[in-house]
């Protein structure tokens, strides 16, 4: 996490703890009204803070969300093999790869929404107006090379990046998998990008973000 990380969620539990406080004074004090309107503020806040990952859970909560838009059904993900994050700019440009190994009992999940595959994954509202293609199977098809080059971020150099972007590149062209995007074109060339490659018969869902 940057600094400004640290300071956000140093602020957000510091809130917390003050409205806790505030909470047991209240009912100490029998002031009902105000222990529940504090009550509701810290429910609020961790609410909050699942959506915004500082909450104890919010990684979980946040890869069910994730899968279920992606398969149409909430998989277990654990932790990444391969993980890779750069420092975020205050917009939220930087670059991110994760490439998952998954079970079968959790791949024994995906089959039946893959009848639905011609229309998911499903676009958060913060993609709303990025576009977006469907689950396809590979080989990668030659006019989306582009996006693909764009996805693996040639200029990064981290071991992680390395290990990650070889293996999406190598799968991409091969037959027997699946893959998807959202995009967002600056000008005329791809600024940022989400895009997800699954492979049922290996086991791994590979997961790229790159803002610019």
């Amino acid at each position: 996490m940057s600094i400004f990380d640290y300071i956000f969620v140093s602020i957000f539990w510091l809130l917390v703890l003050f409205l806790a406080y505030k909470d047991f004074k209240a009912i100490r004090d029998q002031h009902r009204i105000m222990f529940a309107v504090y009550s509701f503020l810290i429910l609020l806040l961790l609410w909050v803070g699942l959506f915004i990952g500082v909450t104890p859970g919010s990684r979980a909560y946040a890869d069910y969300r994730m899968t279920r838009d992606l398969f149409g059904t909430s998989i277990t993900l654990g932790q990444p093999e391969i993980e890779y994050h750069s420092e975020r700019a205050f917009n939220g440009d930087g670059y991110s790869i994760e490439v998952y190994k998954l079970n079968k009992g959790e791949i024994n999940k995906i089959p039946d929404a893959q009848q639905k595959i011609q229309s998911l994954p499903t676009r958060p509202s913060s993609r709303s107006h990025w576009q977006q293609t469907f689950w396809r199977q590979t080989p990668i098809k030659a006019e989306e090379e582009h996006l693909l080059e764009f996805a693996l971020m040639g200029d990064a150099s981290d071991e992680g990046v390395e290990k990650g972007r070889t293996l999406l590149n190598e799968l991409a062209h091969k037959p027997g998998h699946y893959y998807s995007y959202f995009y967002f074109m600056h000008g005329q060339y791809p600024g940022d990008i989400d895009f997800f490659l699954f492979s049922p018969s290996k086991n791994l869902l590979i997961l790229v973000n790159l803002n610019t």
